[in-house]
C-alpha cells in the first residue's frame, strides 16, 4: 500500500509532468504561429510591389502594429 506522503510526490511530479508537456506544447505552437506571421510580413509573394504598398499602408494607417510586425521579424 502507497503512504499518503507518497502518493503526494507522485501527483505533485504527475501534475509538474504535465505543466511541463503543456509548456512545450504552447512554445511550438507560439513558435508555428509566429513563423506564419514572418512569412506573410517577408514574404512578398508573386507580386511584390503590391505586399510593399500594402505593408506601407498599413505603416501610414497603424503604426503601431506595423512596428510590432517590423521587430517580431528582425
Amino acid at each position: 500500500m502507497i503512504d499518503n506522503s507518497l502518493r503526494k510526490r507522485l501527483r505533485k511530479a504527475s501534475e509538474d509532468l504535465y505543466i511541463f508537456r503543456k509548456t512545450r506544447s504552447d512554445i511550438r505552437n507560439a513558435e508555428a504561429r509566429l513563423a506564419a506571421i514572418q512569412g506573410a510580413w517577408m514574404d512578398a509573394g508573386p507580386v511584390p510591389d503590391y505586399h510593399e504598398h500594402m505593408k506601407n499602408k498599413l505603416r501610414r494607417d497603424w503604426p503601431t502594429l506595423a512596428e510590432a510586425l517590423d521587430k517580431a521579424t528582425q
